[in-house]
């Protein structure tokens, strides 16, 4: 049951009950909500139009549209007795959610403002419970801000906003340290933005805090675990003068709270490089713990391999029936069987084809752990008969070479030339850093969504991995198959291939000219 004396908050809330969910919520939200007395959480859905954002085994969330603006429900779920006895051996997952957003918002951070806090009852036992948030106004998700809205606006103001964007980090960074706030869960995805692009400025939210823990102040050791997470993401999408600005903005914000130098951070200098190297140390055990327990299995997936039997893996949400059902019948097994996936991309592959489903599978989840874009698997089946694979649609995304040669749109201009070599020049580069060798490189495994601007890596089932960076003969051989294939582009100009090229070495101790020239020399003599 709520318990008001239990909320961290200098905030008065009200408590009330319905028929088996007792509620805490902001004062006047009540009638907003739940007007008609009705404190059922679900028909809220039923009072108000919803958008369903995100529908997992164990949470959904879901924004509603009422007439004093927009809310989150989050609805945590507890389906089994084991997740109820986790509830009562600790408070619930929005409970914790709930008191962690409103202890960082009394720190005075920035966060979206929790309206109301609804767990159901169970006989003595804490079941479902429910989060509801006001929506940010004009926000958008860090990455989503990186990838999406920064690349369409002018170059001048992108550049601006990427130096705020460091700064703000940086210091954001240093008050969470400053005010003791290991962040466990602290990565693009789980920032929030809003842009004033008449004056430049941003400000960040920080949002789904449930993996929160809370001190009198972080040691620096500590500190660098919120680095690295926040790494994850920038670690491809940065450059060096990024990284110095955000350690710039850190060190200064520290400085400036009372932070005094330590055995970890002894200096600016000494500590940059502590935390360089730091990140890229922990990124790599990450993707490869990642990797290994995703393989074992965890509960995002489904594991169906009985010996001498079909083999399947699928994701949670087809359950453990249909993918049963999709093991022992996939000779007739189609697109329009799978539940909830109303666009899919289907595939069979025959015995004797060198693609393999599984690794597209593996591949295709450890890309998305890596931030390489690519549609999501949902699926494979392998039998003796051949191989399925499924993945989610990418709506509206075609094949790069398509996008290059229509003839029934206008031409791509410079300006959108421009921003899709970049992006896909340093996506490259960022995948074979990642040690994916590519056995059949050509751009048809592109694909690009013509209004984003993003690009999606597709037929995975055609890598291999390494354990390091490729090396530069296997970089040369993807290069030029590539410019190869675009030579034949009319669309395509050699001042956009030697862009690529630039964007695609930006960082590394090489000369471009030099790759340039062993690029065309490859080129030519295949042709010939």
């Amino acid at each position: 049951m709520v318990d008001p004396s239990r909320e961290i908050s200098s905030h008065k809330f009200h408590s009330c009950q319905g028929d088996d969910c007792h509620w805490l919520m902001l004062p006047g939200e009540e009638t907003v909500l739940f007007s008609e007395g009705d404190y059922h959480p679900l028909r809220l859905l039923d009072r108000f139009p919803h958008q369903t954002l995100k529908a997992g085994a164990h949470r959904t969330v879901h924004r509603l549209e009422t007439t004093s603006g927009r809310f989150y429900l989050k609805h945590y779920k507890a389906k089994d007795w084991k997740s109820r006895l986790q509830n009562w051996a600790r408070t619930s997952r929005a409970r914790i959610e709930w008191n962690h957003t409103w202890q960082l918002i009394n720190l005075g951070f920035d966060s979206c403002t929790p309206v109301a806090l609804g767990e159901e009852q169970v006989g003595p036992f804490v079941g479902d419970s429910f989060l509801i948030t006001r929506e940010i106004p004009e926000s958008m998700q860090l990455d989503h801000f990186v990838e999406e809205r920064l690349p369409g606006l002018e170059l001048p103001l992108q550049n601006k906003l990427r130096f705020e964007l460091a700064r703000q980090l940086g210091m954001v960074t240093a008050q969470l340290q400053l005010q003791g706030v290991q962040h466990r869960d602290y990565h693009a995805g789980n920032i929030l933005v809003t842009a004033d692009l008449s004056n430049s400025s941003l400000k960040l939210w920080l949002i789904d805090l449930h993996q929160v823990k809370f001190r009198k102040q972080l040691k620096s050791r500590e500190s660098l675990k919120n680095i690295v997470l926040l790494n994850s993401y920038f670690s491809n999408r940065g450059n060096a003068a990024d990284r110095r600005r955000f350690f710039h903005a850190f060190w200064e914000t520290l400085l400036a709270g009372g932070f005094t130098p330590d055995k970890t951070f002894l200096s600016y200098k000494q500590s940059a490089q502590l935390a360089e190297q730091t990140c890229d140390q922990k990124m790599w055990k990450e993707f490869t713990r990642a990797d290994q327990k995703w393989d074992r299995g965890n509960r995002r997936l489904i594991i169906l391999e009985p010996e001498g039997e079909n083999s399947c893996r699928g994701v949670t949400e087809l359950g453990h029936k249909f993918l049963d059902f999709a093991r022992l019948n996939s000779k007739s097994l189609t697109e329009t069987d799978l539940p909830g996936f109303a666009r899919v991309n289907f595939s069979r592959f025959p015995p004797e084809s060198r693609f393999s489903v599984r690794a597209a599978w593996n591949f295709g989840h450890a890309f998305i752990r890596r931030r390489l874009p690519t549609p999501r698997p949902l699926l494979f089946v392998e039998s003796e008969e051949g191989s399925i694979l499924v993945t989610e649609d990418i709506k509206g995304a075609i094949p790069l070479t398509t996008l290059i040669n229509q003839v029934d749109e206008p031409a791509l201009t410079f300006q959108q030339r421009r921003a899709l070599t970049r992006r896909l020049a340093a996506q490259l580069a960022w995948r074979d850093q990642c040690g994916y060798i590519d056995r059949a490189p050509t751009l048809a495994h592109i694909l690009v969504h013509p209004e984003t601007g993003e690009i999606y890596f597709t037929h995975l089932g055609e890598l291999e991995q390494t354990p390091q960076e490729i090396g530069e003969d296997e970089q040369l051989r993807v290069l030029a198959a590539w410019v190869a294939e675009a030579t034949k582009l009319p669309n395509l100009t050699q001042t956009d291939r030697l862009r690529f090229l630039k964007r695609y070495l930006q960082g590394k101790s090489t000369d471009w000219k030099r790759y340039w020239t062993r690029i065309d020399s490859e080129v030519h003599s295949s042709s010939t």
